[in-house]
């Protein structure tokens, strides 16, 4: 869209990176509620004698909060 002199092709843009910006940071907001509720549940279901087991979940939960968690806030 060009009026006159002015290009106005990216005069919206400004709103939807704030859009963005206000859905990230409520995203964001949510992790640390995400991440106790995931210890939660890897907590509350763990074997009490299955060390085996109980190490591949804590393995897996460290594997949550330390490498997807992170890569998702910042793709």
């Amino acid at each position: 869209m060009k009026s006159g002199p002015y290009d106005l092709r990216f005069a919206e843009m400004f709103y939807e990176l704030y859009a963005l910006e206000d859905y990230i940071d409520s995203i964001e907001s949510q992790l640390p509620v995400l991440i106790e509720r995931e210890k939660e549940k890897t907590y509350q279901n763990m074997p009490e004698c299955d060390s085996i087991e109980w190490h591949q979940r804590e393995q897996s939960l460290y594997e949550l909060i330390e490498d997807v968690i992170p890569s998702i806030r910042f793709q």
